[in-house]
């Protein structure tokens, strides 16, 4: 069997017990290896992607939201919209003709990633639209008449990144104007990459 075949059959059969977390890290793993795959094996690495979201869809827990009491003089809204640090939304734009990924685009809002999603289609293309809000999450797909997806728009965890002392100082030094010493800095850390 191809190894890459079975490589997704092994995450297909982890992520069954997996929490949300590591099906994010499954998700972006096969995000990462979908562009080199062969036609039937990029397939198989969409499909298992659509198992993965509605895994996490499934495993998302229901927020409670209690709104500020609104004032009389004012209208009340038809839906919040609540920025949570604990995720993002992704804006993802795929080829209209095979479907493959071709870049995505992080919002901190819903609205914004949907913004994002509309202002980036072609002018005049025929395409539906199919939008959804569940668990307080909202998620929007747009397909071409031929039921191909062109962009989606889903929620997903906000990164969480430690930055390596080494990267932080080169930082540090270059927003100080220290050029020089960043760049060696940024040599240094790039040489110690492996310790990151």
């Amino acid at each position: 069997m191809n190894p890459i075949l079975t490589a997704l059959h092994a995450i297909e059969e982890r992520a069954e017990r997996a929490i949300d977390h590591e099906l994010q890290t499954m998700m972006q793993e096969i995000l990462a290896l979908r562009t080199s795959l062969v036609l039937d094996a990029r397939c198989e690495a969409d499909g298992l992607l659509l198992k993965l979201d509605r895994l996490i869809s499934a495993n998302a827990k229901p927020r409670v939201h209690v709104p500020a009491p609104t004032p009389a003089s004012s209208t009340p809204r038809a839906m919040e919209y609540i920025h949570s640090p604990e995720h993002v939304y992704q804006a993802s734009f795929f080829d209209p003709q095979f479907g493959s990924l071709e870049e995505v685009v992080t919002a901190s809002s819903f609205p914004g990633a949907v913004q994002t999603a509309f202002s980036r289609l072609d002018d005049g293309i025929d395409c539906t639209v199919d939008a959804t809000w569940s668990l307080g999450r909202g998620r929007l797909e747009v397909q071409t008449l031929d039921g191909i997806i062109i962009a989606s728009v889903q929620a997903a965890p906000a990164p969480l990144v430690q930055v390596h002392p080494s990267i932080e100082q080169a930082c540090q030094a270059l927003r100080s104007g220290q050029t020089v010493l960043s760049h060696a800095q940024f040599a240094h850390a790039l040489m110690e990459r492996a310790a990151l």
